[in-house]
């Protein structure tokens, strides 16, 4: 990790079975992330299969990605007070000015859209293959990412309810 490497997917798939384990987790998780890969997926399904559990549903949340490099690239942070806006979905009153303490907003490196562009590139490719590795088991629910949040969050509470 140190490297910059990724964490090996063993390590990964036996930090979660160890978190699914506590009380918590009793009624089930959420992924968010994970798995990112089709040899995580498989193993993850393995290791849910040997506890006698599956993935019960998949949702995928699907927006263009220059929509995704939009929302990204829009968002800025106050350096002083930590405080984030959105240039179009949460400006700040004094275009470019914190509002709390008038410091100059700034974007982070990895929101700059060149940024944004490259990491997605290494992302959907794989995501895809997960997504079609658990639409041959039935499970996955297309949401459209670009209405409103409460549209989409009313949709993705609606697939869970389908499936419990």
């Amino acid at each position: 990790m140190q490297r910059g490497d990724l964490v090996p997917d063993e390590i990964t798939i036996e930090m979660f079975m160890e978190e699914l384990s506590h009380p918590a987790a009793a009624q089930g998780a959420i992924l968010d992330g994970f798995p990112r890969t089709v040899a995580q997926a498989q193993a993850l399904d393995a290791t849910l299969a040997g506890r006698g559990e599956r993935i019960e549903r998949v949702i995928s949340i699907e927006v263009p990605v220059e929509e995704l490099v939009a929302r990204v690239a829009g968002r800025r942070v106050c350096p002083v007070c930590g405080t984030p806006y959105h240039l179009v979905g949460d400006p700040p009153r004094v275009p470019g000015r914190c509002d709390l303490d008038g410091a100059e907003l700034q974007q982070r490196d990895d929101d700059r859209p060149e940024v944004v562009r490259a990491r997605l590139a290494k992302q959907v490719l794989p995501m895809l293959e997960v997504l079609e590795h658990y639409d041959r088991a039935g499970i996955v629910t297309r949401v459209d990412g670009t209405q409103a949040i409460e549209t989409v969050t009313r949709q993705i509470l609606a697939s869970l309810r389908e499936g419990s």
